[in-house]
């Protein structure tokens, strides 16, 4: 699974967009992740004999997926004067 690259924001009346590159972030997200993963690993390890354990060894993958699950995914907005959209590729 490929997460989102880039998110195109378009506001109607004005008729032009914006491109915000995602993929400039993830080395920063890495960093987090590296950062955190220590502290993760010893959580999961001292209550991986309980079900909330188990959950938390297994938050980091849930989130990853449900992020890359939002590829595609295209938010229109609309009231009497102003369209938004936002989609996610």
């Amino acid at each position: 699974m490929i997460p989102p690259s880039f998110c195109y924001l378009k506001f109607h009346p004005q008729r032009w967009g914006w491109w915000l590159p995602f993929f400039l972030l993830w080395p920063l997200l890495l960093l987090l992740v590296l950062l955190v993963l220590p502290f993760w690993l010893l959580a999961g390890l001292f209550l991986v004999w309980f079900p909330a354990g188990r959950a938390i060894l297994a938050a980091p993958v849930l989130v990853y997926e449900l992020f890359c699950s939002l590829r595609g995914l295209t938010v229109k907005v609309q009231d009497g004067l102003n369209d938004i959209s936002i989609k996610l590729i």
